[in-house]
């Protein structure tokens, strides 16, 4: 990190002092070498939160070799604060992040030697489909003897590559970054290419999904010089690792000359170029000019790599934490490339991993203020703020978990949560809890699909018509096909929503592109709402839609037809089986208030 980079980020992120550790109730780093190689397994695990780890979820879309990706390097007060207790704490005001949405790859950064990403930013990352790296790390001064001792011979070399890989293995995460900042004895270097390889090699063995980093920082040489470009000083780095990590303080020319050594559009993926969002003789300075950096990086078809996104938490934005949040990833929103679950069950409450109480089902079940990133729920895509539209997260009331989901339409609105890529099989049970807080007006459940066969045919819709229509259905009552038409073609009668969808696309080179238009069909899925009734305060309908062979579920969405506030509490879709020649409406219903809850 040139420029003084590592120094600033010193100062501003010295960590506080604190009383000594309980390895039973948090997580620490490994700062010595002596500490990294005695590291092993223990025989009883510390916490269950170490061993329990969420896995990861499929991700729709995957990710192709020209993909342009977007990784998030959290760098805070030096690592290791709120976030490193197993169970939390009650620092309600402690950093969280929620726009995963929108990321790749999440890694945990300090400048300690060895850094293990805490379980709680692990199970919040994994829930979303975005893999986690810790962080190893040397520096002149600092840590260089875990590097010269690492470096010592083919034997140290593979002890440290067995120790890392046991580490992520036994923590559950996908990988590492790998920063030397510090002068290499040029006789050194073939072990240190070497040890990136093995260290590669090693984890794909032990992890499907693993990814090793290099960060751009010594070269083939052995010299600590900060290239900001990729080029023939670190391309064996990067061709032994799974990308680069590039410094920040590059040029057009960095990036162009980065396109051209990576071979274009099938490598360029790989090269991740460095935003410091802090500024530090950065591109225009970062802070809430940060877009401006991502913008020039994606019109040069390169993937990016967010730095110290904590600057709306640590610093005076002049706005709320959230405020500035919404601010921040709303300018960042048209560069970046959205994924979302991959298969059922999909189930979210939308709590963000914290809140002033628990509920359980519309029920307040203990009173206090709490911060888990582990408690955290599949979020949706935010950045439709400042479009007639508010999204935030509302901690007074919730169905389940610490807050839900709160609404603000200022005019008809068709608000895209999440995108997916969900398949079902005989019948897909959907279910949504909600509570109104202003006037109850036409709402409705929409499921967006794409033909997984032929990507020209136009997207369908399967409308689910939850509330504020003249004709509701009660629960258990016979569906009729006229009724399913009509139910199908309700946003004709509002403001033609369903006619067209406007989706902001990136070319693969990441530059902007013009908004396109794509034609929406209405779906011939059967439609049966099978369950309808209050809960606790909070209404829940729950419907099945048939299956459609040949398509899936791209988009999941809510649409209001007039300015209103909805509470969103709970939203769950699995496979359904039982047909209704074994089940009557009646009998389902009384199976799904036993199955739901499950989900």
């Amino acid at each position: 990190m040139e420029g003084g980079v590592c120094n600033v980020c010193r100062n501003i992120h010295s960590p506080p002092v604190r009383p000594p550790t309980d390895p039973t109730r948090e997580i620490q780093p490994l700062k010595t070498w002596d500490e990294f190689v005695k590291w092993k397994e223990p025989e009883t695990a510390l916490h269950p939160a170490v061993v329990e780890v969420t896995r990861l979820m499929p991700r729709s879309p995957s990710l192709s070799a020209s993909t342009l990706r977007t990784l998030l390097c959290h760098d805070m007060k030096g690592g290791y604060i709120d976030d490193r207790f197993y169970e939390g704490n009650s620092n309600v005001n402690a950093y969280r992040f929620y726009h995963w949405s929108g990321i790749d790859t999440f890694v945990y950064f300090s400048h300690h030697s060895v850094t293990i990403p805490p379980p709680a930013w692990i199970n919040a990352a994994h829930s979303h489909g975005v893999k986690v790296l810790g962080t190893l790390i040397t520096e002149c001064g600092n840590t260089e003897a875990f590097c010269d001792t690492l470096l010592t011979n083919e034997e140290s070399v593979s002890m440290g590559v067995s120790q890392l890989i046991a580490i992520a293995k036994y923590h559950g995460f996908e990988g590492w970054l790998i920063n030397i900042e510090n002068i290499v004895q040029p006789n050194k270097v073939e072990l240190l290419i070497d040890f990136v390889k093995q260290l590669r090699k090693g984890m794909k063995k032990v992890c499907e999904e693993a990814e090793v980093l290099w960060y751009d920082s010594v070269t083939v040489e052995g010299k600590l010089e900060w290239q900001n470009e990729l080029n023939e000083l670190n391309r064996a780095f990067y061709e032994a690792s799974d990308g680069i990590f590039l410094n920040y303080t590059w040029t057009d020319r960095h990036l162009e000359k980065s396109w051209k050594e990576a071979g274009g559009k099938e490598g360029a993926g790989k090269v991740y170029v460095g935003i410091d969002v802090f500024g530090r003789n950065f591109y225009e300075g970062g802070k809430f000019n940060t877009w401006k950096a991502l913008e020039k990086i994606r019109s040069y078809g390169l993937s990016a790599a967010i730095f110290a996104p904590g600057w709306t938490h640590e610093c005076d934005t002049g706005l709320s934490f959230e405020d500035s949040e919404a601010k921040m990833w709303s300018d960042l929103h048209p560069f970046l490339t959205y994924h979302g679950p991959g298969q059922l069950p999909v189930a979210t409450s939308f709590c963000q991993g914290y809140g002033h109480a628990i509920y359980d089902e519309g029920k307040m079940v203990k009173n206090g203020k709490w911060h888990n990133l582990s408690k955290q729920r599949l979020q949706p895509i935010l950045w439709q703020e400042g479009r007639g539209v508010k999204l935030n997260l509302v901690t007074s009331d919730a169905y389940k978990g610490g807050g839900s989901l709160g609404i603000v339409v200022m005019i008809p609105k068709e608000i895209r949560l999440f995108v997916c890529g969900l398949k079902w099989k005989e019948s897909l049970l959907v279910s949504v809890w909600y509570k109104w807080e202003g006037p109850v007006v036409p709402f409705t459940l929409y499921l967006n699909l794409h033909s997984t066969t032929n990507t020209s045919l136009p997207i369908r819709t399967v409308e689910l018509r939850c509330d504020g229509f003249v004709e509701a259905r009660k629960e258990g009552d016979q569906p009729s096909k006229d009724n399913e038409v009509e139910s199908n073609q309700t946003s004709k009668k509002t403001d033609q929503l369903n006619k067209t969808v406007d989706v902001k696309r990136k070319t693969e080179e990441g530059k902007h592109d013009v908004v396109q238009t794509k034609k929406k069909r209405t779906s011939k899925c059967d439609v049966s709402l099978v369950v309808s009734r209050e809960e606790n305060g909070w209404t829940r309908r729950s419907f099945t839609v048939g299956e459609e062979e040949g398509w899936e579920v791209c988009e999941i969405g809510v649409r209001l037809s007039a300015p209103s506030i909805l509470l969103l509490g709970y939203i769950t879709l699995d496979n359904f089986t039982p047909t209704s020649s074994d089940y009557h409406p009646g009998e389902v219903a009384n199976l799904l208030r036993s199955n739901v809850t499950q989900l």
